[in-house]
């Protein structure tokens, strides 16, 4: 069974013979590699297969003695050592990570579904992920209710919090319409005339998310800036007809 000391040594990176053999040399000093083949059981040449690694990172050393080479293990304290340098060296070439994120032609375009009054709940929960201006179109009155009014409670007092700015149209006007117009931080507006909406959406920043509200609700995930873009231009567009 692996031991807790085992189970973190492989969650930084160590194989399993090389925290063989790491334990090994902390218990026995002045080792060649035939004494740890020895004693851990394993073939002498995965023994030297294992050490080169060892070595590489600073963790052990190699004594070169009259006959053959002899190995320690330098301490605990230098795999923290090791750890502080590739940390460095990954925030060295992080400029240059981010250079490629900013220049990639293409994006990747993901489209998940979600079931239930969880998967609407997280919906709007991604929403307040984007910290960005938030336009929901076709809403309507009974998706608070459905939601629930503590809910909307929580997520306006976030949108006042991060100063979000958030634009409504309603599928119909209705008592609800005023209410949201004096709140701060958003713009509300109602679609002429009176009907029923079942499938309401919102966009924030490169995501548009449908809200289906069928039994059970159903919500429709569009992650893709090109797509995001293009609904925005649509809302902007019956905004500034309305």
């Amino acid at each position: 069974m692996e031991t807790e000391v085992e189970r973190v040594l492989k969650s930084l990176g160590f194989s399993k013979n090389e925290i063989v053999v790491y334990l090994d040399l902390l218990k026995y000093n002045n080792s060649t590699a035939s004494d740890i083949s020895k004693r851990t059981k394993l073939h002498r040449t995965n023994v030297y297969d294992v050490l080169r690694p060892l070595e590489n990172r600073g963790i052990i050393t190699k004594n070169l003695g009259e006959k053959k080479s002899v190995f320690n293990a330098i301490g605990p304290k230098a795999i923290i050592n090791y750890l502080k340098q590739k940390e460095k060296e990954f925030k060295d070439i992080i400029p240059s990570l981010e250079k490629l994120n900013i220049k990639r032609e293409y994006e990747s375009e993901i489209a998940a579904i979600s079931y239930g009054l969880p998967g609407m709940k997280k919906c709007f929960r991604n929403i307040m992920n984007e910290l960005d201006e938030i336009m929901l179109f076709n809403v309507p009155n009974n998706l608070f209710q459905i939601l629930g009014e503590d809910f909307f409670t929580e997520f306006h007092k976030w949108r006042v919090e991060k100063k979000v700015f958030t634009r409504v149209i309603f599928a119909c006007r209705c008592q609800r319409l005023e209410i949201v117009k004096k709140m701060p931080y958003i713009g509300a507006k109602c679609m002429p005339g009176a009907h029923e909406s079942y499938c309401p959406f919102a966009v924030c920043g490169k995501h548009v998310f449908f809200l289906l509200l069928t039994k059970p609700v159903t919500v429709i995930d569009i992650s893709s800036s090109k797509i995001a873009e293009t609904f925005k231009n649509n809302f902007d567009f019956i905004w500034n007809q309305l």
